[in-house]
């Protein structure tokens, strides 16, 4: 959408922001499926054990009906940072990240609800997300506005828009492939204390994330 911007082609940019919802809808319904059919699978390959297998099981249940409003606050959110709009952008992270850090003491600690009230939070928080962005890009400050017109897939634009995104695309499985393996090796040679290892090592990677950020 930026090149088309910058190439003044406008109606090109704004019919390329209608099949992007439209294709981000179609892979959330399609990834929820999945994810809830090869759950098992995906929480053993990632490292659950016998000890933390319910826990993980409860929280990507509930994480997974989220996945639309996942998409929609990552996804669309570029096209507001494309469109000139840094800050805009910048508050999308920030509503959703403050929205979790609030609900999760209160569903965690005051309603009692465990790992289902963390998973709860953070779905929450980004359906708060999802929706700054969905109303941004549908209100008259958006130089590009997300119109229900020209929603129908077409494959001259489905094309080039799935090209570009091959190279983050294998970048993230890569790195899903890296975090299995490092897994795996922490289960096999981490003990009785494996499962702390794994733990350890998720804080550590979302905290290299925040910094990568």
């Amino acid at each position: 959408m930026s090149m088309r911007l910058g190439a003044g082609r406008k109606k090109q940019a704004q019919s390329i922001l209608a099949h992007s919802f439209t294709m981000l809808v179609v892979f959330s319904a399609l990834l929820t499926f999945i994810f809830l059919l090869t759950k098992k699978y995906l929480l053993l390959w990632f490292g659950a054990s016998a000890a933390t297998f319910v826990y993980a099981d409860t929280y990507l249940t509930i994480y997974t009906a989220g996945t639309f409003f996942a998409l929609m606050a990552i996804g669309l959110n570029y096209f507001i940072t494309c469109q000139g709009f840094p800050g805009v952008g910048m508050t999308t992270v920030l509503i959703g990240a403050v929205t979790n850090m609030i609900l999760d003491p209160v569903f965690i600690f005051v309603l009692h609800m465990d790992v289902a009230g963390a998973a709860i939070a953070t779905v929450l928080s980004q359906l708060v997300s999802a929706l700054w962005v969905l109303y941004f890009l549908c209100s008259k400050r958006a130089t590009l506005r997300l119109t229900f017109r020209d929603m129908k897939l077409t494959g001259h634009i489905v094309r080039p828009m799935c090209a570009l995104g091959l190279s983050p695309f294998t970048f993230r499985v890569n790195e899903s492939i890296v975090v299995i393996v490092l897994n795996w090796l922490l289960i096999r040679y981490g003990g009785d204390q494996s499962n702390l290892h794994i733990a350890s090592m998720a804080l550590l990677t979302s905290i290299s994330q925040v910094f990568f950020l």
